[in-house]
């Protein structure tokens, strides 16, 4: 399947392809290009742990907000009046984009030093389970923050579940930038991208997680 090539944080809701997973827009395809290196560093570059259990869902499951409304009326045939319903306001459904997983230094990291992806939804194999809805830098008819913002406190508050907003090129700046796209394509001399410069590698990324968390377990033991 083609791969295509975009500048990091590119406008527009594009139909992006990678790994044989056909993304809604080219920043969902970003956020998993981010989320493969990640795995890469933590060890599950297969996204699959020993178990299984996938590490990753895109578009897996869908939650049911509100139930339809439905009203009752008659309906006039030729010889009598039958009783139907028809509905008035349809269902609310909503798809998170990703739902993953993190190590729980990974998770402790992100909580705590970089206020990314503050609550977990359970923990699952020592991982902490996230839900994740990418939008872009650009606003307008696709990433409408209202909506959004409505749509967060509903599953919240019927599902117990926090979704995490996440915009690709600024979670690139608190945390890598993926090497798949940190060069420009077609170039006779290697010349970065411009919302890459500067960006630390997921190695690099990785190892201010393992000190931070060696610190973080030594003050625990303390309290």
């Amino acid at each position: 399947m083609k791969k295509e090539h975009f500048e990091p944080g590119q406008k527009g809701r594009i139909k992006s392809s990678l790994n044989n997973i056909e993304f809604d827009s080219n920043e969902e395809r970003e956020f998993f290009e981010w989320l493969l290196e990640l795995y890469k560093v933590i060890g599950d570059d297969k996204l699959y742990a020993p178990d299984g259990i996938a590490n990753f869902g895109y578009h897996t499951e869908s939650y049911l907000l509100a139930d339809s409304v439905e009203v009752e009326y008659y309906k006039l045939l030729k010889t009598k009046a039958k009783r139907a319903t028809k509905a008035i306001l349809q269902s609310l459904k909503y798809t998170p984009d990703f739902i993953f997983y993190l190590p729980e230094k990974f998770a402790i990291y992100f909580r705590d030093k970089l206020n990314i992806f503050p609550v977990n939804l359970t923990v699952l194999r020592n991982h902490s389970t996230y839900i994740v809805d990418v939008k872009g830098v650009w606003g307008g008819r696709y990433n409408d923050d209202k909506y959004f913002s409505a749509i967060r406190k509903i599953v919240l508050e019927t599902r117990g579940d926090f979704v995490n907003k996440v915009v690709p090129v600024k979670l690139f700046k608190k945390t890598f930038c993926p090497e798949s796209l940190r060069y420009m394509k077609n170039r006779k001399v290697l010349t970065e991208r411009k919302n890459c410069i500067g960006l630390p590698t997921a190695q690099e990324f990785a190892a201010k997680v393992d000190e931070y968390y060696r610190k973080f377990m030594e003050l625990a033991k303390d309290e």
